[in-house]
């Protein structure tokens, strides 16, 4: 049985494993640490349900229109602990607060990457910052099943192809389903980040791996990509460096981890199978300055109904502003484009079997020092984008 014609379409998003009605599909990590269905043709009965899910195969149908915000939370506590501007906690404190369910990717005792529930407004920190690698989904979509026809609500929470999966595998609307998808630039390899993690214990000097890692700290600002990569350990140690200044950051941006699916993703654009979709708000210090404090400001795309619904629960506790679309994903294009394949990919993941995450580095272009734009600068791109 072949599930998709094009495997480096294959998202890994489970719904052929968990719609397959004796268990023979199996997800199995290659050797470029990327999880791909494996099917047990011994115990297979070639029913097709794999196939009828898949959401490369079948697309999701998606909401026709966009209503795009420039917003942030005016809790400045729960904005300096969010990514951006602090939109997935009012949102997830909504649907706790209605008894319902949040999920979302979170780190495990190992620091790997995998999506999990919550139930209490006190948990929405595990679910809380960036986690730039593929997460593993687990046994979540029949987790979020059984909880939706309980009657209960759920907010799930994950990048387009995993919530494409999602609405795949269900077959059906439930009213009591809020999704939220993210402007993704793409997912690093699981592999790439587990070499990382004991390439920075070594590097740092440690007998564990980091205790607590926050890849987007707010400590050095957020305007500009001005972010920093925090590593906490048991004994205060701590690993900081801006972005552009860290490895694992700099492959990511330049694409030598992503899985192959992210170079050429179906899920792109403004047009969603999702409610919301969230995002940093990059280039705000150009569209609307006084949007930005450099404490990071979300762009919030509302595609639907019951996310219109959501939005008049929690705009209140918001500063937000309205824009239109171009102006949305102008300095973002990871919104409406796939992620360019690097000429490199393959070559380095198959070295990190065997080698160190030294390998990625050594292939690093060597790094250039970024100076913030002037404010002559600024009105000058300022006023090229009014005549354009």
């Amino acid at each position: 049985m072949q599930i998709t014609t094009n495997l480096n379409s294959c998202t890994a998003c489970t719904a052929c494993k968990h719609a397959c009605p004796v268990h023979a599909i199996e997800m199995k990590k290659n050797r470029q640490g990327f999880l791909y269905p494996s099917i047990n043709e011994n115990i297979c009965i070639k029913c097709g349900k794999c196939s009828k899910v898949c959401p490369i195969e079948n697309k999701p149908l998606l909401n026709e229109f966009a209503d795009c915000y420039a917003t942030y939370n005016k809790d400045d506590n729960q904005r300096l602990k969010s990514t951006s501007g602090g939109i997935f906690y009012l949102l997830s404190e909504q649907i706790l607060s209605e008894g319902g369910l949040v999920f979302g990717a979170a780190y495990n005792d190992t620091n790997q990457v995998i999506h999990r529930s919550i139930e209490k407004i006190s948990d929405i920190s595990y679910l809380q910052g960036a986690k730039y690698v593929q997460s593993e989904l687990k046994d979540t979509f029949i987790e979020a099943e059984k909880v939706l026809k309980a009657g209960r609500k759920v907010l799930f929470s994950g990048t387009p192809c995993q919530i494409a999966g999602l609405k795949s595998y269900l077959g059906k609307e439930y009213d009591n389903l809020l999704t939220v998808d993210l402007v993704c630039h793409g997912v690093p390899s699981p592999l790439a980040w587990d070499k990382y993690l004991e390439y920075r214990k070594e590097k740092d000097g440690q007998d564990e791996k980091a205790h607590r890692i926050n890849l987007r700290s707010k400590v050095s600002g957020w305007s500009y990509y001005a972010y920093s990569v925090d590593f906490q350990y048991k004994n205060g140690d701590v690993y900081q460096k801006k972005n552009g200044e860290d490895p694992y950051m700099r492959a990511f941006v330049s694409n030598m981890t992503l899985r192959p699916s992210c170079n050429e993703c179906d899920f792109k654009g403004m047009e969603r199978c999702s409610d919301f979709t969230l995002g940093d708000f990059w280039g705000i210090w150009n569209i609307k300055p006084e949007m930005d404090d450099n404490k990071g400001t979300s762009l919030v795309v509302v595609h639907s109904d019951k996310g219109r619904e959501y939005w008049e629960k929690i705009k209140e506790a918001c500063i937000s502003q309205q824009v239109t679309a171009e102006d949305s994903y102008r300095e973002n294009m990871s919104m409406m484009k796939a992620s360019p394949v690097h000429p490199e990919r393959d070559e380095v993941l198959e070295q990190l079997n065997e080698k160190s995450f030294d390998v990625v580095e050594e292939k690093l272009p060597e790094l250039k020092a970024w100076k913030k734009p002037t404010l002559i600068q600024r009105i000058a791109s300022k006023i090229k984008r009014m005549f354009k």
